[in-house]
């Protein structure tokens, strides 16, 4: 696949667009003479803070109660200084710098009208990439620094930290892009961060509660060390957070959306990994600020902006150079994007915006990481002018009609009184900074605590103190449980909104505190019935099931964020085996069983398993149906599993049914492992038995598989009942469009004699009505003997089937199939759907044939007793093709160790255009099996087999021992191409099986061979001339990219995430997408390099790593297909410094589609350009 593109300078990934080129040929601007390029809307004015030699690149703002900002600054980024914690480097981060480390964290004071401070002062220098912090007060901060989360105090007053303790540890730091970073710091006395991209970390506080997060998550921590915990799980690699006035908490991320309003314990989008069960968490913004590199949120409540921009969203976008503005729209407690004319742009391609921050004084302060090189992949990190040392703060304020200048007021200085009068400003972070300096100076008493004042909950005074005031009250102790009713507290639901928060964070609970929260489950404020949800999601209770079960049925689909928080919450309380049994549970069971059925997918306990049990009965036709088999066999007890098997041994269940059964709960007992699969065994074979007894049809047969010819593990074609233009709607046909129309796939018939005239019908599409047509999608019917296309018809671009006949008299009785093709992965417009053939015979019936269910359970369980009847049929003459080819697949899934040279043998011989005699010699070889006739037959075959084939049988023969063995003899022999050896996977698989003397006889058949990199060079030479010369259509590249790119790669919303995003790959050029696309071993991206199994069987498999299910691990293969091995089959796991990407790309694609393919990524520059 295409190496990763864009990771992007700094904690943000690949970039769809770039104001400016990939090296920005200027020097660094004079600050002054930068200031002069910005644009900004009418009344703003943008000023310089602080600057270079006073700061490095700036990472991470923030401010404390006296007004000053505290920012980190790096010169290292991205080499970390080597030491302890270090990780090594691998992938584009090998490099390290030598102690001692130079970064530093610095705090600025007095920043006048002009916002030129009259202070400046390094507090903490030594620390390594310093990438989050937050002061905790005036002479401490919580600061990340490889690889630890550190407490710097400044004991002795001068200003500067003199010590160091570690507050958690430790942290991946593979890749320092992410890392930790972001601390914000909320009124609920946590400190919210993210965790970056690649990097696992294992960490915990003094209270010993221990985590694992992966990449992409969220998480917070106690500025005391006691505890830190996950708060969300997933995301690629956010950077930048922020919470508005009502305690949502956003987060700014990269490659999944610019913006999320995060949900305590949901699950969002990231590379491959799966959700918990009920979906991932819901988005709030359906497009990418026109790039996937964003940074840095603030959420803007203050005074000092006009009022269309209060309660604004702004975000960094250090790609283009622009701090986006977004207003919010609710749905409830759900957010929509409104997207308005960008805030911030600037001619100066230096100017790059990571973090942005709403000051105590109601101006907004950006930190400009500033740089001529903001990527990391397509120009090197050595670049001569990658800047490591300038940087720069901004600080936009409004000068307009009616302005007053911005003003800070030094908190520190205030009264209790002040203080308290304080809680009410209309600056969010003023009042966050007064509500952290009450809290601070009441636990060290030197002010008295906080308690309600008259008419506290009466609403007298500011709506915004009396919401401040009720956490601090909560952190105090003084704020208690009551029986008030909602309509009793307060009218603000402000007020109410914070109070249910502040009262439902505690860890210990009582009735009283349950009692008291539930009333407010009825209040008419969504975010205060969110709150309510969380609270007892949090404390899952008997009683507040109903409670739970209510507020679900009551809340519009379209709040969509609000209904998640409550399925969390109902999912956490059956997840609990006291409650999943109670009577509580029961009752809404029977009131709303298809949401519980739904809710119960995402549990884990045996109770909720067997509940599942008796729900499955009644929601049987259900479409998630087979998630619940899966989720029993993986989580019920033995005993209720086993029962559900015997169950539906009783259920008069069709092919298609038996089909879904077995997969599920094949699946669900290989994630539970442990040798759990035997408990399916009885039941598959007493069906398969059954299957194979059954006479053998005479019929054509379909077989699905891969578009390049190999087996396809997930067929996209279903029987589907449709309409036809004559009127007729219980036609039966063949479609993809169910299962997705990304999805690709071919569906082949066995061979028929040919009739006079043939006619189906067919609807579909190639592509919108509005495009010219690319028949990827297609019909082909072929000679039986050659393969050779006899008639073909792309479907009619028509949702109604319509009916095509064909006049076939002059080739009448010849052996012909047909051949269904979805090529198209588009995600509109893109399937076929092909029925009522006037062969009977052909039309679809089941979704599955009795042989091929018999052959899947045999395979899949092991049924080593069908092995005599299984090959029986495979060299049974009358049987159909397709049913001797699977036949022949279950008998060698069945042998004690694979053996990959009869594996290619079966997978050539299910050619429709191999000679018959040819053919027969491939099944009886599988009969006896002799070591030298397979190889013999093997080098007959291939002797004469077009490159692409010679490749992939290559391919599959390299999987184990033996296999290589033979591959290397043929070559050794000249029975097959040298330049076979050139495949650099192919060469890792050779490396891996173990044979003896493997590097000497590699060497020695590929010495004579021209370097590989001349030959790569050459051809790159060659395209790029015939790229000048050739005409070129960016809408046909398009095309050709659905076609060969979009199995792994996605660019806007066609494709699929396997390998990275391809937004804004144009700004690469030319030249460097020719290496990408030709040449994609050259650099490739350490977080999408491919693993190397060698399992116990002795097999190599090759893979992109995308998540692991249980006891399974779930690899990616070149075309984007999934594949899934068990834990222990695995004997060793390497990473490859190799892509996973085909390095054929030049074979697979004419000269003609891969000019239009370069036309086509060229044009992707910005968001409009998609």
């Amino acid at each position: 696949m295409l190496r990763r593109l864009l990771l992007c300078a700094f904690p943000f990934l690949a970039s769809a667009a770039l104001a400016a080129p990939l090296v920005v040929e200027t020097d660094a601007l004079p600050p002054e003479e930068q200031r002069a390029k910005f644009h900004l809307p009418a009344g703003f004015t943008i000023q310089l803070v602080v600057s270079d030699p006073d700061i490095g690149q700036p990472m991470n703002l923030n401010f404390d109660a006296a007004g000053r900002l505290w920012v980190t600054s790096s010169v290292e980024y991205p080499y970390p200084v080597e030491g302890d914690g270090v990780q090594p480097r691998d992938g584009n981060f090998q490099g390290m710098g030598k102690p001692p480390a130079r970064d530093r964290l610095t705090v600025v004071e007095g920043i006048g009208p002009d916002g030129k401070p009259a202070k400046v002062t390094t507090f903490a220098s030594g620390l390594n990439i310093p990438i989050g912090q937050v002061p905790l007060s005036t002479s401490k901060a919580a600061v990340f620094s490889i690889p630890d989360i550190y407490l710097c105090e400044d004991t002795d007053g001068d200003g500067k930290s003199d010590r160091q303790s570690v507050l958690y540890g430790r942290f991946g730091n593979l890749d320092t892009h992410g890392m930790a970073s972001s601390f914000t710091w909320w009124i609920d006395g946590w400190v919210y961060a993210c965790h970056g991209f690649r990097n696992t970390s294992t960490v915990k506080g003094r209270d010993g509660h221990e985590f694992t997060m992966n990449s992409g998550n969220t998480f917070r921590f106690s500025p005391d060390g006691n505890r830190i915990e996950q708060w969300t799980w997933g995301q690629v690699n956010p950077f930048g957070m922020a919470f508005d006035h009502r305690g949502n908490l956003y987060n700014a991320d990269c490659h999944s959306k610019p913006i999320t309003m995060l949900l305590r314990g949901a699950y969002y989008e990231s590379f491959g990994k799966p959700h918990d069960g009920l979906g991932f968490g819901p988005n709030m913004i359906d497009h990418n600020h026109g790039s996937t590199g964003i940074c840095g949120v603030a959420f803007y409540q203050a005074d000092h902006f006009p009022a269309d921009y209060q309660e604004n969203v702004f975000i960094c976008n250090p790609v283009n150079g622009q701090v986006h503005r977004d207003k919010l729209i609710w749905t409830g407690a759900t957010p929509r994007i409104d997207t308005q004319p960008e805030f911030l742009t600037c001619d100066d391609g230096w100017f790059r915006p990571v973090d942005v921050k709403l000051g105590p004084d109601g101006a907004l302060y950006i930190a400009d990481f500033h740089n001529a090189v903001i990527g990391h992949y397509e120009v090197p990190l050595a670049h001569p002018r990658r800047d490591r040392t300038t940087g720069r703060i901004w600080r936009v304020v409004y000068t307009g009609e009616g302005a007053t200048p911005p003003k800070s007021v030094d908190l520190t200085k205030q009264s209790a009184d002040e203080l308290l009068d304080t809680l009410g400003d209309r600056n969010l972070t003023t009042r966050v900074l007064a509500t952290h300096e009450l809290l601070a100076r009441s636990v060290a008493g030197t002010s008295p605590a906080a308690r309600p004042a008259a008419g506290f909950f009466q609403g007298e005074g500011s709506e915004f103190r009396r919401a401040h005031m009720t956490w601090l009250m909560q952190h105090l102790g003084t704020l208690t449980p009551s029986r008030v009713e909602w309509k009793d507290c307060d009218p603000s639901p402000l007020v109410r909104v914070h109070y249910v928060k502040a009262l439902g964070s505690p860890n210990h609970w009582d009735d009283l505190r349950r009692e008291s929260i539930v009333r407010f489950a009825e209040d008419p404020d969504p975010f205060v019935r969110m709150a309510v949800a969380e609270a007892i999601g949090l404390h899952p209770h008997e009683s507040t099931v109903a409670t739970l079960a209510d507020l679900l049925a009551q809340t519009p689909a379209d709040d969509t964020h609000l209904v998640h928080a409550i399925r969390m919450a109902l999912r956490n309380h059956l997840d609990q085996d006291a409650i999943v049994r109670s009577d509580a549970v029961r009752a809404i069971t029977q009131a709303h069983p298809q949401a519980i059925f739904d809710i119960l997918l995402a549990t884990t306990t045996p109770a909720s398993a067997e509940l599942l049990v008796d729900l499955v009965k009644t929601q049987w036709d259900s479409p998630r149906r087979t998630e619940a088999l899966q989720r029993i066999a993986r989580f019920g007890n033995e005993a209720g599993v086993r029962a559900l098997i015997a169950d539906l041994q009783q259920k008069p269940l069709d092919l298609p049914s038996l089909q879904s059964a077995f997969t599920a709960l094949q699946t669900g007992l290989e994630q539970r492992g442990k040798g759990s699969l035997a408990w399916l065994k009885p039941w598959a074979l007493e069906v398969a038995r059954k299957l194979l007894s059954q006479p053998v049809e005479d019929r054509p047969a379909w077989t699905a598989e891969s578009i390049d010819g190999s087996p396809l593990p997930d067929n996209p074609f279903v029987t589907q009942i449709r309409p036809s233009a004559d009127g007729r709607a219980d036609g039966a046909f063949f479609c993809t469009l169910p299962r997705g129309e990304q999805r690709t796939g071919l569906l082949r018939s066995s061979s028929f004699p040919c009739p006079k005239t043939f006619s189906f019908w067919m609807a579909g599409h190639n592509g919108l009505p509005s495009t010219p047509e690319d028949p990827q999608n297609i019909l082909l019917l072929r000679d039986g003997a050659s393969g050779a296309i006899l008639r073909q018809q792309p479907p009619p671009r028509n949702d109604l089937a319509q009916q095509t006949t064909w006049d076939l008299s002059e080739i009448a009785g010849q052996p012909v199939y047909l051949e269904i093709l979805d090529r198209d992965t588009r995600g509109a417009y893109a399937w076929l759907a092909v029925g009522r053939f006037s062969l009977e015979g052909l039309n679809p019936r089941d979704a599955v044939s009795p042989i091929e269910l018999a052959t899947r359970l045999a395979s899949a369980l092991r049924l080593e007793e069908l092995q005599s009847p299984l090959l029986a049929l495979a060299v049974n003459r009358e049987a159909t093709l397709a049913h001797r080819a699977r036949a022949a697949e279950a008998v060698l899934s069945l042998a004690p160790a694979p053996d990959t040279r009869l594996a290619t043998l079966m997978a050539l011989a299910r050619d429709p255009a191999m000679a018959a005699a040819l053919r027969e010699q491939c099944f009886a070889c599988l009969q006896s099996q002799t070591d030298a006739g397979t190889a013999e037959l093997l080098g007959a075959i291939l002797k004469t087999a077009p490159f692409a084939q010679q490749r992939g049988a290559a391919e599959q023969l390299a999987s184990d021992r033996r296999g290589a063995e033979v591959l290397l003899s043929l070559i050794e022999q000249g029975r097959l191409a040298p330049t076979l050896l050139r495949h650099p996977p192919l060469v890792e698989k050779l490396k891996r099986v173990g044979l003896d003397g493997i590097e000497g006889r590699l060497t020695s058949l590929t010495r004579d061979l021209p370097p590989e990199n001349e030959a790569i060079a050459k051809l790159i030479a060659e395209r790029r001339q015939q790229y000048g010369a050739a005409a070129r259509d960016a809408q046909v590249g398009k095309a050709v990219f659905a076609k060969h790119c979009a199995a792994c790669h996605q660019i806007g919303d066609v494709g699929n995430r396997v390998g990275p995003q391809l937004d804004g790959v144009g700004i690469r050029g030319l030249d460097r997408l020719l290496e990408d696309v030709l040449d994609p071993n050259r650099n490739v991206d350490a977080a999408f390099r491919a693993s190397t199994l060698v399992l116990t069987d002795g097999r190599v498999l090759t893979g992109l790593k995308r998540r692991e299910e249980g006891d399974l691990l779930v690899f990616a293969d070149g075309k984007g297909q999934e594949f899934k091995v068990a834990r222990g089959d695995i004997e060793e796991q390497a990473a490859s410094p190799l892509s996973l990407m085909p390095a054929n790309v030049a074979e697979l694609v004419s000269p003609e589609e891969f000019q239009n393919l370069l036309a086509f990524l060229l044009t992707q520059r910005t968001g409009e350009g998609r």
